[in-house]
């Protein structure tokens, strides 16, 4: 929620350590954010005590944290500077696991595409095994003599222990 100044209150933003800003926590606290999130307010820990130095940045680049610790804590610029480099290293050394997580992603997208294809090639089968028997039926219901000879008709209906012999259903009208 927004205070009078534009920036969200510390209590509903959270500690830094909650946010992707916990890396900077020996040096600043994060206490505030405007009301679209592009630009953030920390409180400087080393000034905390006497002075509660609030440092305004930008949320895509924190060069104005960088520059304070320059301006006003030179001694602690080296542990700065290392901190960043190492989360940065972090971040580099995370991308080979994202594209290897990428490449399983899609590798499983193909597999299931592949189901997919197989299964509406399944359905055009049936569909048409279906349309088959819904006009033997109708041929029987008017009357007609059916009768049923083995692999006239292929694999409309499944021999038992050979799926690849059919039985063959022709009809014979009787007058």
């Amino acid at each position: 929620m927004a205070n009078a100044n534009g920036t969200s209150d510390t209590a509903a933003m959270g500690s830094t350590e909650a946010t992707s800003y916990g890396y900077l926590k020996d040096f600043y606290e994060q206490v505030g954010t405007d009301y679209n999130g592009k630009n953030l307010t920390f409180l400087c820990k080393l000034c905390a005590p006497t002075l509660k130095k609030h440092v305004r940045t930008s949320a895509t680049s924190l060069t104005n944290l960088k520059r304070h610790i320059e301006l006003m804590h030179p001694t602690s610029l080296g542990k700065y500077l290392r901190m960043n480099d190492n989360h940065k290293r972090s971040f580099t050394k995370a991308a080979p696991n994202m594209s290897v997580a990428l490449q399983k992603a899609k590798h499983t997208i193909d597999l299931k595409d592949q189901q997919i294809q197989h299964l509406q090639e399944t359905v055009a089968l049936l569909t048409e095994e279906r349309t088959f028997l819904r006009g033997l039926l109708e041929d029987v219901l008017k009357g007609r003599a059916v009768s049923v000879s083995p692999a006239s008709a292929g694999p409309l209906v499944k021999s038992e222990d050979d799926p690849q012999v059919g039985y063959g259903i022709s009809s014979t009208s009787s007058s």
